[in-house]
């Protein structure tokens, strides 16, 4: 992995809702992916825990935490049955997280 994947480089500063909803969707990976894990594993489940703690804490996230978001709240949106604000949170989002990916890669 480069170095700019493991340093902060982006905060989502998302309201509420918003932050809400990108926890439940990191959550609900996390309980999906630790089911299925194997030993390469581990280190993808270690990021969404980071993550998961970033969200609490409104910290900066590292490209590598943003990329994974990004991957759930996409993963998320594929629920036909989401109800549509849940929907529109998810997209919100994303959009915030494609905006600090753009600033990480700068």
């Amino acid at each position: 992995m480069s170095t700019h994947t493991n340093q902060p480089c982006g905060c989502l500063e998302l309201p509420r809702a918003d932050a809400w909803t990108a926890h439940a969707s990191v959550e609900q990976w996390l309980r999906s992916a630790s089911a299925q894990a194997a030993d390469g594993d581990l280190e993808r489940l270690a990021v969404g825990s980071r993550l998961l703690k970033r969200l609490e804490t409104g910290d900066r996230m590292t490209h590598e935490e943003l990329s994974l978001l990004a991957e759930c709240c996409r993963s998320r949106l594929n629920d036909r049955s989401l109800p549509p604000r849940e929907r529109e949170s998810l997209t919100a989002v994303l959009s915030r997280i494609e905006q600090a990916l753009v600033v990480c890669s700068n």
